[in-house]
């Protein structure tokens, strides 16, 4: 009598990679393929519905409902470019493919539009991983254009971290006035002084003068002049055409001189523009001296408390914009 409790499951671990594979063969030598998707430029791609639909719910859409597409044998894709449809076509087959800052533009594009989701956000890993100064303009522009909440906020925290090292980008003359706003308004955007700000956003209304300078009093509402020394503010503020021909700009550099020169209003008349902002980094100066540990507070991270012992008695400079 046969033993019906003994049982044995047995699983081809590659039989899915495998299967897929074959299917992959078929492709290349055009064999049970059942559609051909078309670019715009000319390219044919013959295919399978089924791995098409697999990995695409736009695909899927298509292929099991009435639309018209679903009875045809040639389907024009519209708005991706042939090397982006190839190489989706080719990730639907082998789960592979290789994504530079070459093709990111038309990949993730076209992986958007056809709802690859998997090379989607494969596109956006490979972006968030290798940001910095001369590509985190663009990033920040793709991110923004693709909806990506999370990327834009990346490469937006980035751009503020590193705001002296952007300024010089010519790609920075060509950010909007939301961006710009954005930037300037915010309390972490990390500058050495406000002179900085004041100065970037100058430049790019000069850069374009006809067109941006609508923009200025909207810019220069964020910049925050009490920040500014008095002299820098009298000097070089007060002296800037651009500033002082505009009553509500030359208003900001008043203010900002009167802030200074009668302190005890500060308290009263709490001015938004002379909050300070938050920087990555502060630096303490000492001129003249010796110093000595006094005694360990964190043994752990080697943290101690100095006593400092003045050497020279010397004047030290005032620190200007």
């Amino acid at each position: 009598m046969e033993n019906t409790s003994v049982l044995y499951d047995f699983t081809d671990e590659q039989g899915a990679s495998e299967a897929l594979c074959a299917m992959n063969n078929f492709r290349m030598e055009s064999s049970f393929c059942d559609v051909i998707i078309c670019t715009e430029d000319g390219e044919e791609f013959s295919v399978h519905r089924l791995v098409l639909a697999s990995v695409s719910a736009y695909f899927r859409a298509m292929f099991l409902t009435d639309m018209k597409e679903s009875h045809e044998t040639n389907i024009t894709i519209r708005g991706v470019e042939s090397q982006a449809m190839r190489c989706l076509i080719d990730f639907a087959y082998t789960s592979s493919l290789r994504i530079t800052f070459s093709n990111i533009h038309s990949l993730l594009s076209a992986a958007s539009l056809l709802q690859f989701l998997t090379v989607e956000n494969a596109c956006y890993d490979f972006l968030r991983s290798s940001i910095n100064v001369n590509n985190s303009l663009e990033i920040w522009n793709l991110a923004d254009l693709h909806g990506c909440t999370e990327l834009l906020e990346l490469a937006e925290n980035f751009i503020r971290a590193n705001f002296v090292a952007i300024l010089k980008l010519a790609d920075f003359n060509c950010l909007t006035l939301k961006q710009l706003e954005a930037l300037f308004c915010h309390d972490k955007l990390n500058v050495p002084c406000e002179s900085i700000v004041l100065f970037g956003a100058l430049e790019l209304i000069k850069y374009d003068l006809t067109n941006r300078l609508a923009d200025l009093e909207h810019l220069l509402t964020h910049v925050r002049f009490p920040l500014m020394t008095r002299k820098f503010l009298m000097d070089t503020a007060a002296r800037e055409e651009l500033i002082m021909s505009s009553p509500a700009c030359r208003q900001f550099v008043l203010e900002a001189i009167d802030y200074h020169l009668i302190p005890e209003r500060r308290t009263k008349n709490r001015i938004p523009r002379a909050i300070p902002r938050d920087r990555l980094s502060r630096l303490l100066y000492v001129v003249g001296g010796e110093g000595r540990a006094l005694y360990e507070v964190d043994n752990t991270n080697r943290k101690y408390v100095y006593i400092w012992s003045v050497l020279l008695q010397d004047s030290v400079p005032e620190l200007s914009e």
